[in-house]
């Protein structure tokens, strides 16, 4: 796993450059990497990674989806949502499990961003969880920082590399 998150963080540090064909390749690889690690943080909760979004709502309410169509549809805030990843239950009936998100720094300090997005997750019903060290994200190791944003009374698991 440790070797994984170092291989993203090379591919990006080397991203700019690297030809157009290297780049594609490594944009490619990056991906597959990224992929992986988040099977493995869904594994060890229970969860699975889906391409299918879902509201706040959904999620607050643990349901397979939000029933209201696209015209009910709320954007996620980017503030609190950069490269967000969808969870689902891993059993059947597969309902809304979890979303991280992979947000750059945006407020002085780790401490106050994490506070800014509790608040922003309780006025919606949920719980922002936050590994002991933020900036182990899998998007960008060491520059994005990871939270994962779930109903309340749901324990997550980190991964190893996570402490």
């Amino acid at each position: 796993m440790h070797d994984m998150l170092e291989q993203i963080n090379a591919i990006f540090r080397n991203r700019q450059r690297l030809e157009s064909r290297e780049a594609r390749l490594a944009r490619q690889k990056l991906r597959e990497l990224q992929t992986a690690v988040a099977r493995e943080f869904a594994s060890l909760n229970g969860w699975q990674p889906t391409r299918r979004e879902f509201s706040l709502e959904t999620l607050r309410d643990h349901k397979m989806h939000g029933g209201g169509g696209y015209e009910n549809w709320r954007p996620l805030p980017h503030e609190f949502f950069d490269h967000p990843e969808f969870f689902r239950d891993r059993e059947k009936p597969y309902r809304a499990a979890a979303i991280v998100a992979h947000n750059y720094p945006n407020r002085e300090t780790s401490d106050e961003q994490a506070a800014a997005e509790q608040v922003f997750a309780a006025e919606h019903g949920l719980v922002a969880h936050h590994p002991p060290n933020p900036r182990t994200s899998w998007y960008y190791p060491g520059s994005t920082r990871l939270v994962c944003f779930t109903r309340p009374g749901i324990a997550v698991t980190w991964l190893p590399e996570q402490p």
